[in-house]
């Protein structure tokens, strides 16, 4: 069992619509401060692998370049493992994106990554880059082909709708001959889930849904993927997680700081506003009829639930129950996010290392063994 952690980069000003007494004043640059001081300590207090993702234009994530933050702490560690949840492909160009996977393989030296991939949904971030969101589903098609493309090929062409490839040689060539082998699709909505396993890509659960949700998913995926011949995959977790000496302190931080942060994230997307996915192909799930948030009614108290909050011993109770029900080996847990301090979110990482991660581990090999 992994366990991993993805830094927020929020915005001082993120939780301006939930404070009666408006945001606190934190400047962009002590937000890096903050989270790369914490990133600084999941090498050495155990976690498996460091895990950004790319959004624009707002104090949601101030992450527009999800790989420069890994390039960083892949210079600043020895061990630690590096993913993307996610890099959005409709909004770059995926020879670039392969470039810049291959010299992060590179740096790493045979350090593994994890490579995730989504195709965005916010259309404040589509008007905001300037790229036509009824695109979004050809242009993430075309991204993965192209991106397998590039990391497996030493010459290859491609010619699509909106990207063309003539007789390109990426450089330098990844260090890992398995770089490329695995990129996982980031859903949320069910629509998604059946023509992205028939690509053939792995599943990173993301968004916040319940747990009953989350487990639907990954059974529909599967089914897909064996229709067209390709075995079961474990999926990548991501949920919130805290953890405190007492279950109150832990729902205390779930409540002020996540539940603000789900909210905020409808408003990020535009799910609380239905009509601006009014007429935009491939996103007819989220107009106006469609079914609207896909993470369900009530958002806010399926994502705590879902999230590992609680004592060590609780902790434990869900990750082993994620991987019974969901067949996931690795949890990736949102720490670090406007509304906490540096000193709440590094009190519950070091706190996990030495209650949690030897427990997981433990319980996860013997499950291996007995296999």
């Amino acid at each position: 069992m992994k366990i991993s952690v993805f830094l927020g980069f929020q915005g001082g000003d993120w939780l301006r619509h939930d404070t009666p007494d408006g945001p606190t004043t934190i400047r962009d640059g002590q937000v890096y401060e903050d989270n790369i001081h914490i990133a600084d300590l999941l090498d050495p207090l155990g976690f498996d692998a460091l895990f950004q993702v790319e959004h624009h234009g707002s104090p949601y994530h101030m992450t527009s370049n999800p790989l420069a933050i890994l390039y960083y702490m892949a210079g600043r560690t020895e061990r630690l493992e590096m993913g993307t949840c996610v890099v959005v492909l409709p909004w770059n160009n995926p020879l670039r994106v392969a470039e810049e996977l291959s010299v992060l393989d590179n740096m790493l030296r045979g350090r593994r990554i994890y490579v995730g991939v989504g195709r965005g949904s916010s259309p404040s971030e589509y008007r905001y880059l300037g790229i036509d969101q009824n695109e979004a589903s050809e242009r993430f098609k075309e991204g993965v082909d192209i991106l397998r493309l590039a990391l497996r090929e030493e010459n290859f062409s491609y010619e699509g709708t909106h990207f063309h490839v003539s007789d390109a040689t990426t450089r330098p060539r990844p260090w890992s001959a398995t770089l490329g082998q695995n990129l996982y699709g980031a859903l949320v909505s069910k629509s998604s889930l059946e023509p992205v396993a028939e690509m053939g890509l792995d599943l990173m659960c993301t968004g916040g849904t319940s747990v009953a949700t989350m487990t639907e998913n990954c059974e529909i995926f599967n089914n897909a993927r064996a229709r067209v011949g390709l075995g079961p995959t474990r999926p990548i977790i991501a949920a919130p997680g805290y953890c405190a000496t007492s279950h109150e302190a832990a729902m205390e931080v779930a409540e002020r700081a996540f539940g603000g942060y789900i909210e905020g994230s409808r408003r990020h997307y535009g799910f609380d506003d239905p009509q601006q996915f009014a007429g935009i192909k491939g996103y007819q799930q989220y107009a106006p009829g469609g079914g609207g948030d896909p993470r369900g009614s009530s958002p806010r108290q399926d994502y705590i639930r879902s999230g590992i909050f609680g004592t060590p011993e609780q902790c434990i109770e869900k990750i082993l129950m994620y991987a019974e029900v969901t067949g996931t080996d690795h949890i990736v847990m949102l720490h670090s996010i406007a509304g906490m301090s540096v000193q709440e979110t590094e009190s519950s990482l070091r706190l996990f290392s030495t209650e949690v991660l030897p427990v997981v581990r433990s319980a996860a090999a013997e499950v291996v063994s007995a296999g």
